[in-house]
């Protein structure tokens, strides 16, 4: 009869995890409506918008088996499937094929900063050379056609960055509150993800605007972005295995200590510089 009990009280508290409301709840355990909404607007539908853009930009040169947006959008769908079967290894492969994706646009990013910085030389070298007044209203002036595929980018990015700033305010606030370690770690990783698909998505944003300094920008983003995903997603599957637990608590540790030991300096050379003044 207590077994009973206990089982059905265990049930009750995954069912209150999984559906404690419609919005994003960070300690689920698997897809619930918010995931579901979030898929259909953000993924099925805005994947889609932006293959648009791109066929439309493409000339008819179009190639399925080369879009990254194709394949993100096949990812995510992956990812979607691994949560709700909470199979680690096809989350894990999930998570990775992701940060593939992720690495691309990253290194796209890079190459759209390097494009801002060569054009805004190149303005300035004009300017030089032909004695015309220059100024930094010059880094805002379009070097290029706002085309289609710019424009449907914009429009998903912005769909997208609105589901990912949620989440990283969600996930900031519950890790404020956790008091578990563990839980609190995965937290972490959660915060640092969500926000730097935050950056991602105002990076594809910024990037996406023909101007220098919003191509410096949008590209600076971009690389940041990924490199806090990446740090996040480690985090939290580092977190699932006990090494990588007493790997994660050994690390706090030492910062803490070394934290310690630098305010137990800065103490004593304030100390010595006030005997040494006279204060």
């Amino acid at each position: 009869m207590i077994n009973i009990l206990n089982i059905k009280i265990v049930h009750l508290h995954n069912l209150e995890k999984n559906n404690q409301n419609y919005g994003y709840n960070p300690n689920a355990e698997g897809p619930g409506f918010y995931e579901g909404i979030k898929y259909v607007v953000n993924d099925a539908i805005g994947q889609q918008v932006k293959l648009v853009g791109e066929v439309l930009d493409s000339n008819g040169n179009y190639q399925f088996g080369k879009s990254g947006t194709w394949k993100s959008f096949l990812v995510s769908g992956y990812k979607l499937v691994g949560q709700g079967t909470g199979n680690g290894y096809v989350q894990l492969s999930g998570d990775a094929f992701d940060g593939v994706l992720k690495g691309t646009e990253a290194v796209q990013g890079f190459n759209t900063a390097q494009k801002g910085v060569r054009d805004y030389r190149q303005l300035a070298s004009s300017a030089l050379r032909t004695g015309a007044t220059w100024n930094l209203n010059s880094l805002f002036t379009a070097t290029g056609p706002m085309t289609t595929l710019s424009k449907f980018n914009i429009a998903t990015a912005t769909v997208g960055l609105g589901f990912s700033a949620y989440e990283t305010g969600t996930n900031f606030h519950a890790w404020q509150n956790e008091t578990n370690f563990e839980m609190k770690t995965d937290l972490a990783g959660k915060t640092f993800s969500s926000f730097g698909e935050t950056l991602m998505g105002a990076g594809v944003i910024s990037a996406s605007i023909p101007t220098p300094a919003t191509e410096v920008v949008g590209g600076v983003l971009l690389v940041t972005g990924a490199v806090l995903w990446a740090a996040g997603t480690g985090l939290q599957w580092l977190n699932k295995s006990k090494t990588g637990r007493k790997i994660i608590k050994g690390t706090v540790e030492t910062f803490k200590k070394v934290g310690k030991k630098v305010s137990d300096l800065g103490s004593k050379i304030g100390d010595g510089l006030k005997s040494l003044f006279g204060f």
